[in-house]
């Protein structure tokens, strides 16, 4: 595990934030965990609140606090399309959850440039 800061572009221009890494990639994206009280911001920032709007469909993002999890709910022509929950992973005594790993164009900051 490698901690980093990870870029991501927003409509609002860059926005970085501290996580962890195994150094996963989804098709040379990085692959980043973050622990709860940074995964919150980013859906505060980068999905705009708790939901990501589209035209036709939208993405739901809600932390869910009896469980532990992040649930994401995708919905197609007004139906749901895919749900699912990210529970936590546990490293050294520590929550990390996975946002928009194997999805989200993430980068380290490191290696960004635009």
């Amino acid at each position: 595990m490698k901690k980093e800061t990870f870029a991501i572009e927003t409509s609002e221009g860059i926005a970085e934030y501290k996580g962890v890494t195994f150094g996963d990639l989804w098709n040379g994206w990085e692959c980043p965990l973050f622990d709860l009280k940074t995964t919150i911001k980013i859906l505060n920032d980068v999905v705009g609140g708790e939901e990501q709007k589209h035209e036709y469909d939208f993405t739901f993002y809600q932390y869910d606090n009896v469980y532990d999890v992040i649930i994401e709910t995708s919905f197609y022509n007004a139906k749901i399309e895919c749900a699912q929950t990210h529970k936590p992973i546990m490293i050294d005594n520590k929550k990390y959850y996975s946002i928009g790993s194997y999805c989200w164009t993430w980068m380290k900051k490191s290696n960004y440039t635009f």
